[in-house]
C-alpha cells in the first residue's frame, strides 16, 4: 500500500481510522455491506418456507438487517479529508490542524513529540484517548507507517478501552 493510501487509513493522532466503523473504506463497513448481500431476501424465503415455530426468528434478522444498514451506510473520510467531510473521531480536534502547522503528517514526525498542547486536548475529552494518542505515535514512530498499519490493520483503534 502506498503512503497517500496509508495516510487515508491512520489518522495524524495514530488512531487506524481503517479499523473505524464509521470508515467509509474499512472493514467493517465492507463486511456490513457484504452481509447485506448475502442475507439480501433472506427474510422473504424463510417467510415462506420457516415453520411457525421458528418465526420468530423472522424479527431477529430484521432488526440484524437494520443494523447492517446502518454500519453499511456510514461514510466517514476520516479527519485528514477536512471539517466538511469528517467531524473525525473528536469533534473539534487540535491534531490535524496541529500536524499540518508543524508540515508533518503525524504528531510521531514532530520534533516536539509528546507535547503537552495535543496531550492536554486529548485527556481532556478522555484519559484513554490520550493513552492511545503517545502510544500509537511511539509506536508509529519506532515501527514507520507501513509496519505500523500491518501491525494493528485487525485490532480496533480503541483498543486501551479494552485494557482499562
Amino acid at each position: 500500500m502506498d503512503r497517500n493510501e496509508l495516510l487515508k487509513f491512520v489518522a495524524p493522532c495514530s488512531l487506524l481510522c481503517y479499523t473505524c466503523t464509521a470508515c467509509k473504506d474499512g472493514p467493517v463497513v465492507e463486511s456490513a455491506k457484504s452481509l447485506m448481500l448475502y442475507l439480501e431476501g433472506y427474510n422473504d424465503y424463510k417467510e415462506v418456507t420457516l415453520p411457525e415455530q421458528f418465526r420468530w426468528m423472522l424479527s431477529d434478522l430484521e432488526i440484524f438487517m437494520d443494523k447492517l444498514e446502518s454500519f453499511a451506510s456510514r461514510n466517514c473520510n476520516g479527519c485528514r479529508a477536512g471539517p466538511s467531510a469528517s467531524a473525525g473521531c473528536v469533534v473539534g480536534c487540535v491534531v490535524p490542524d496541529c500536524t499540518k502547522a508543524h508540515n508533518v503528517d503525524f504528531c510521531a514526525e514532530c520534533s516536539e513529540f509528546p507535547c503537552q498542547y495535543a496531550h492536554a486536548f486529548l485527556s481532556s475529552q478522555n484519559r484513554p484517548l490520550a493513552k492511545d494518542w503517545e502510544q500509537g505515535s511511539l509506536q508509529l514512530r519506532e515501527l514507520g507507517l507501513e509496519a505500523y498499519f500491518e501491525k494493528n490493520k485487525c485490532i480496533s483503534h480503541h483498543i486501551s478501552y479494552k485494557k482499562g
